[in-house]
């Protein structure tokens, strides 16, 4: 699986380091209440709520697997 998309090892490293940088900073926006810094108009009431039950956690446990991937390949 790890095959599908040709590329150089170190290549498909940086990439997975820099994805889940971008997933962790997102989650961390999302618990801080500051979603509004990446994404402006993101600040009603429903969208806050649902960041910080959902959306956040969603995106560091993708950050948390794409540098589990990263570290293992």
């Amino acid at each position: 699986m790890a095959d599908a998309i040709p590329a150089r090892s170190w290549i498909r490293r940086i990439s997975l380091v820099v994805m889940s940088a971008v997933f962790a900073c997102r989650g961390a926006l999302g618990f801080a209440g500051k979603t509004s810094m990446a994404s402006p108009g993101s600040d009603s009431a429903t969208f806050v709520r649902l960041d910080r039950r959902v959306y956040s956690p969603l995106c560091l446990l993708l950050a948390a697997g794409s540098i589990v991937v990263a570290l293992g390949s």
